[in-house]
């Protein structure tokens, strides 16, 4: 190959990674401007987790920890009536629900690059979020 020339289409890796840097942040602007909420049972083992990860991200959310006293009063209000949920209210109106704690961290990991590049590091990332999952935090 002579110098001009990349393996890779639009420039190489490192174009790469800077698209998806760019990416990336133009993907959390839209979440930064959205209202997040975060319900959860009390002292549940599968939202540390998820709190961990919104941390990591930065996202600013408010934190709702529901007493199993209060679930049924609580659940006929949610509309998706499971935790742990993050509700997004987005700036132009649009609400989107998420529920399951692996999926929603397997959800955010994916739109926000976290989950590796190759097919170990998925593996080592799944590996954790297991492990993660099945510990209290």
């Amino acid at each position: 190959l002579e110098e001009s020339e990349s393996l890779y289409p639009c420039g190489g890796i490192d174009r790469d990674r800077k698209l998806s840097s760019i990416v990336r942040r133009q993907k959390m602007a839209s979440l930064d401007e959205a209202t997040i909420t975060f319900y959860h049972m009390k002292k549940c083992p599968y939202s540390g987790p998820i709190k961990l990860l919104l941390a990591h991200l930065n996202f600013k959310y408010t934190d709702v920890p529901i007493r199993y006293s209060e679930w049924l009063l609580i659940r006929e209000e949610l509309i998706v009536s499971r935790v742990p949920a993050l509700r997004i209210q987005h700036h132009n109106g649009k609400l989107e629900w998420m529920t399951e704690a692996n999926a929603i961290m397997r959800c955010l990991g994916e739109q926000y690059n976290l989950l590796g590049r190759t097919d170990m590091d998925k593996f080592y990332c799944d590996r954790i979020i297991g492990k993660v999952s099945n510990r209290k935090i």
